[in-house]
């Protein structure tokens, strides 16, 4: 199966059947056209808020989904009643409209993100039924200079490159997510060992709590936050190769792990 669009906020990509499903949720730029004037932070706010390039670690997964649409339009990591967000204490002290918007348009939004929300429930059910169980990489990134410049990424362990964010997640995944730590501790960027913690900074947010919930001792949902070592976070330029390099050693991480569990085809 090639890519699709099952929804309208998401993407979809499925090469064959596997109990792991690789999410980027917050990968989008875009607002939908009635929105966009509607908008009040610049696009270079917006892009720092967001998760960019996260996309590009699904690309190993043989079931993968994104999107292209900004969390300033719908949060897909947030419940539905604050998917959207009205007012700047919703979103880091940002103003999120030019004036308040209008019901019917929230309401637009929020049943986009019903319907992304479905989606994802009927993909790992599906998972569980054919296989027993699921896997979820929930892959995001995370912006460590907010405060104040940090030239030295490694020295800050409260802010470590890779979070691994496993709030109520069943036991009987402790093994994997064990692995997963393991192996992420083998990764170097820039010719420094990686920091690698486990709810540090993040622990997991709504989609990652929403499909553990479904069915908590067959579904686990990983949260991997990488921190934005791989690019200027507030300009956004990307260090394209060294990105490459971090992306295909998070992923051959993971699949390793994977594979200590048995779950070779991915």
């Amino acid at each position: 199966m090639g890519h699709t669009s099952p929804t309208g906020i998401l993407h979809f990509r499925k090469d064959a059947a596997s109990p792991v499903i690789a999410l980027a949720i917050h990968a989008g730029h875009e607002l939908r056209e009635e929105v966009r004037p509607l908008s009040a932070p610049t696009e270079a706010i917006r892009r720092y808020e967001e998760d960019p390039y996260t996309e590009r670690l699904l690309a190993p997964f043989s079931i993968a989904v994104w999107t292209e649409t900004s969390r300033f339009e719908v949060d897909l990591n947030r419940p539905e009643e604050t998917c959207v967000y009205l007012s700047a204490d919703m979103c880091w002290g940002i103003v999120p409209w030019r004036a308040p918007l209008p019901p019917d348009i929230v309401e637009r939004s929020r049943a986009r993100h019903r319907e992304a929300m479905a989606f994802l429930d009927q993909l790992v059910d599906e998972a569980v039924a054919q296989h027993g169980r699921a896997v979820v990489l929930d892959f995001h990134s995370y912006n460590y200079q907010r405060e104040k410049p940090v030239p030295a990424w490694w020295e800050d362990l409260s802010k470590p490159c890779i979070n691994l964010g496993t709030i109520e997640s069943h036991p009987r995944f402790r093994p994997l997510l064990d692995d997963m730590l393991e192996e992420f501790r083998k990764i170097e960027f820039a010719g420094r060992p990686v920091t690698v913690g486990e709810n540090v900074i993040f622990k997991g947010g709504y989609v990652h709590k929403r499909l553990q919930a479904r069915h908590p001792d067959k579904v686990v949902c990983p949260s991997i936050e990488l921190k934005k070592i791989f690019m200027d976070e507030h300009t956004g330029e990307l260090q394209e190769e060294a990105y490459a390099r971090l992306a295909r050693d998070v992923d051959g991480a993971i699949l390793r792990a994977l594979g200590k569990m048995g779950i070779g085809k991915v």
